[in-house]
């Protein structure tokens, strides 16, 4: 889905309304003003980009996953910005998951330097096939992403 209408005709079918609803929907933003829609969607993306947590804000540039990104910026894309975590939780999590799948032995695994993940990733790499990295991140990824958030139980219930 390339094209802006057919993205916000998905978006309007993912808000599952009635053909009523739809309707009346379609009415207000018909009787709006071009601008003050504008202006109002604007506002929601700036509120959204504001308050929402780090790992599900959007991005404005194009994720580097195609072909032609490393497998170290594609790993760094999906440990760092999607899931959140630190460069070094980043290794941690990946070279513990790796030796634990028998995928590298610990004394193969390249200690991180002052450089990139990145760099890190691309060095480690030479160890371990990228596919395998690549699918450990994502796995890892999946993880962090899906885990069960704490953020709704009250204070009492957490201290039990």
């Amino acid at each position: 889905m390339k094209d802006n209408f057919s993205r916000a005709l998905f978006l309007f079918a993912a808000l599952d309304l009635s053909g009523l609803e739809l309707y009346g929907v379609l009415r207000q933003l018909h009787s709006m003003p071009p601008e003050e829609l504008t202006d109002r969607i604007l506002d929601l993306q700036h509120r959204f980009d504001r308050n929402s947590d780090s790992r599900f804000k959007r991005s404005r540039k194009k994720k580097p996953r195609s072909r032609d990104a490393s497998v170290g910026e594609r790993v760094s894309t999906l440990l760092k910005k999607e899931a959140g975590l630190t460069t070094a939780q980043a290794v941690n999590l990946l070279t513990s998951r790796l030796v634990s799948m028998g995928l590298v032995q610990p004394g193969d695994v390249p200690p991180l330097s002052r450089k990139s993940l990145t760099d890190w990733i691309n060095r480690f790499s030479k160890k371990v096939p990228p596919k395998d990295i690549l699918r450990v991140a994502t796995l890892l990824r999946n993880d962090h992403i899906h885990r069960p958030s704490d953020d709704w139980l009250i204070s009492g219930i957490q201290r039990l």
